[in-house]
């Protein structure tokens, strides 16, 4: 059907759009930017494409540019057998019910300190989190838990990591006992078992390292995280069909490559004072539980 001069496929729902047609003079262009943004595989950049885009051949256009991509050979992944099988966890029933965390590191360039990257997943919608930091000692873990987990999303049932001693810290176990969060660990004969944010990991370093390598900037490699949350946040994930974002909002993020103009209506006045009213009282709830959390540490 044709709306506002483009073309889009016909759905069976009324009043619903489809996905916008791609003709030939511009498709290569498209997919070649969609593909730019997270230099992910052929499956993952055409699972991103076809939930914006239709048109006739559209998949192996794809596969021809990510299989003469540059950057994606340079860091081209060697697979290996695995031996194990691990146990997969079973589904959870709500986003933050199961989250895992992990820190990866240590990450560095001649002239520049060492930073960590400390990686999250919610086990459902596959939203995945990532934040550099300069160490990775239990203030900093309970720190990242706090703002990028607790504040964001509400305390995750369930918390799964290794038995780092990062993790396993008196401090930790205290700080997420007075949250009400119950911490998991993994094995070292079963370390697979929080494979899902060991996979994560992997993704995002990867593709850290594909946008610094082909903006020849690998020092300043810490730019690019925020790019590599967008496109893994809206990319359709394999296992659930959705991309993190359609499970955790019930609608897709658009990305500099597909997103048109932003509108809104400009809010002021009450709503801004009860933020700020709710604002201080998070604030003096998060010092004293961190205050708790530590002096029990220390009994």
């Amino acid at each position: 059907m044709l709306v506002d001069g483009r073309l889009y496929a016909r759905m069976d729902e009324p009043g619903v759009r489809g996905a916008k047609l791609l003709h030939e003079g511009i498709a290569n262009d498209i997919i070649q930017k969609v593909h730019s943004e997270g230099h992910f595989g052929v499956n993952n950049t055409w699972r991103r494409l076809k939930t914006i885009y239709t048109g006739p051949a559209l998949f192996e256009k794809v596969h021809a540019i990510v299989q003469g991509c540059n950057t994606c050979q340079f860091r081209a992944r060697v697979r290996r057998t695995r031996f194990n099988l691990a146990k997969p966890i079973d589904t959870p029933s709500d986003p933050s019910f199961m989250v895992g965390c992990d820190a990866v590191g240590l990450i560095h360039y001649e002239g520049k300190s060492p930073r960590y990257l400390l990686v999250a997943i919610d086990y459902l919608t596959r939203w995945p989190i990532a934040v550099v930091v300069e160490n990775i000692n239990e203030e900093t873990m309970a720190e990242f838990l706090f703002t990028n987990l607790v504040q964001m999303f509400g305390v995750p049932r369930y918390l799964l990591t290794d038995r780092g001693t990062n993790f396993k810290s008196s401090y930790i176990q205290e700080f997420l006992k007075g949250l009400g969060c119950r911490h998991l660990t993994t094995t070292s004969a079963r370390a697979q078992v929080n494979g899902l944010c060991k996979r994560m990991n992997q993704s995002v370093v990867q593709t850290i390292a594909k946008l610094a390598h082909e903006n020849d900037d690998k020092e300043g490699w810490e730019k690019y995280v925020g790019h590599t949350l967008l496109a893994i946040r809206t990319m359709p994930n394999e296992a659930t069909g959705l991309s993190p974002a359609k499970m955790l909002f019930g609608y897709e993020l658009h990305t500099p490559a597909t997103w048109l103009a932003p509108w809104g209506d400009f809010i002021e006045g009450e709503l801004v004072d009860a933020i700020i009213s709710c604002t201080k009282v998070i604030e003096h709830m998060s010092g004293q539980l961190w205050g708790e959390a530590k002096q029990r540490a220390k009994e």
